[in-house]
């Protein structure tokens, strides 16, 4: 969910993040007419060798994980944001935290 967030720290990883979603969610819009489903799933952190932070609130195992992606195959939605205390957290952070660059300069 890194996509909605602005840090100083990751001001690449967060824009990486933002472009894809973007990019799949356009993708979704012109492919959904013909019947083909490009789901744009957001997770926050998920118990991974990658996942090596040492703040990870609302971590997710690998398995809970591939079960959002199964039902994301069958549901076939546009967006999902899990966990949705994760997506509540980071959509609350966002603004804050783009309030607070704009303050610093």
């Amino acid at each position: 969910m890194a996509d909605g967030l602005i840090s100083a720290d990751a001001s690449g990883y967060a824009a990486s993040k933002a472009g894809l979603t973007s990019y799949l969610m356009g993708l979704d819009a012109a492919l959904r007419p013909r019947s083909v489903a490009v789901t744009t799933v957001r997770f926050g952190f998920v118990d991974t060798k990658m996942a090596t932070s040492p703040v990870t609130p609302f971590r997710i195992s690998a398995e809970q994980a591939a079960g959002v992606l199964m039902r994301c195959v069958r549901k076939r939605p546009a967006l999902v944001s899990y966990p949705r205390r994760m997506a509540a957290l980071t959509g609350l952070l966002g603004p804050m935290l783009r309030a607070g660059a704009r303050m610093r300069r």
